[in-house]
This record gives structure tokens, sequence and C-alpha cells, in this order.
């Protein structure tokens, strides 16, 4: 049975995963990511080609925002 530090562990393992292609994918390609930095799910292809350069889905995008709102900051058009 797996305890809170394996789980961590993995987690910090499967994040880092995502990091590397999501570094991979803008060096290389000058794309955009291929999964969000923030939740790992794989960023649509439509979301890429609207989105240049983008590196979150557009769930997590949206999240971003309200957050920066929330801080006084303006949201990204």
């Amino acid at each position: 049975m797996a305890d809170l530090a394996d789980i961590a562990q993995a987690h910090i393992e499967t994040v880092a995963a995502v990091a590397v292609k999501n570094v991979s994918a803008k060096v290389y390609t000058g794309k955009s990511s291929l999964y969000c930095c923030e939740c790992g799910e794989p960023i649509p292809e439509a979301r890429r080609e609207a989105a240049p350069y983008c590196s979150l889905c557009l769930d997590c995008q949206q999240l971003e925002e309200l957050k920066n709102v929330g801080r006084g900051r303006k949201m990204n058009v």
C-alpha cells in the first residue's frame, strides 16, 4: 500500500515529465505546449492553433485569468 510520500513523489514525477514535454515542444518546435502546465491534461489542437505558444488548457487559462482579475490585473485578450 502506497503511503502519502509515495503518492506525492509520483505526483512530482508526473508534473516534472509534463514540464519537460512542454519545454521540448516550445524550444524545438516553437509551438504551443502539448500538455497543460497546470493540470497536465492534453491541450486540444484547436486551442493550440487558436492561441499560439499557449501553455495552459482553456479551463486552467480561465482560472488563471480569474485569479489575476482578483489581484487587480487585466485579463489576457
